[in-house]
């Protein structure tokens, strides 16, 4: 008999979170073709942020730990406002063969007032998406590509 009031007065209580810098996609495919990639960032918090970004690899072992450099690493975000991050070729050499992933984090700190004498507990959203690296060499074997080759068709009544 507790359970079910406890259950209610748990989903009660609960509040939703949101965080105040979004990044305007869940995924950047880098286009060996270009030597930059671009992804939007949106600042949707009444303060202004702070927004680091930075790259990291999937596997430790990887052999390309510097293959982009991100700009800018570090900058204001102003309230309402939107920014955009930049990823650039760094020169270091990717497989041609296949495609290479990497993680692209962006963070969002919130700006706060100094309060003196008061505890607070600020929260720094990480924001972690991937970033598909598709050499020049694959240009023709794109999802799109292939997608434009489908067809369609019906067969009977259903």
């Amino acid at each position: 008999m507790r359970y079910p009031f406890f259950a209610i007065g748990l989903l009660l209580s609960s509040s939703f979170a949101q965080a105040s810098v979004v990044v305007g996609g869940t995924r950047l495919v880098f286009d060996g073709t270009k030597n930059n990639a671009v992804i939007t960032v949106e600042n949707k918090d009444q303060n202004s942020n702070i927004v680091q970004s930075w790259l990291s690899v999937v596997d430790a072992a990887s052999p390309a730990k510097d293959a982009f450099i991100i700009t800018p690493p570090l900058f204001r975000l102003k309230a309402g406002e939107k920014g955009f991050v930049r990823v650039v070729r760094s020169g270091k050499k990717l497989p041609d063969d296949r495609e290479s992933m990497f993680w692209l984090n962006i963070k969002g700190i919130p700006a706060t007032e100094y309060v003196p004498d008061k505890n607070v507990v600020q929260f720094a959203i990480n924001s972690k998406i991937k970033l598909i690296y598709r050499p020049a060499a694959l240009k023709g074997n794109t999802p799109e590509a292939y997608a434009e080759k489908l067809q369609w068709g019906k067969e009977g009544r259903r």
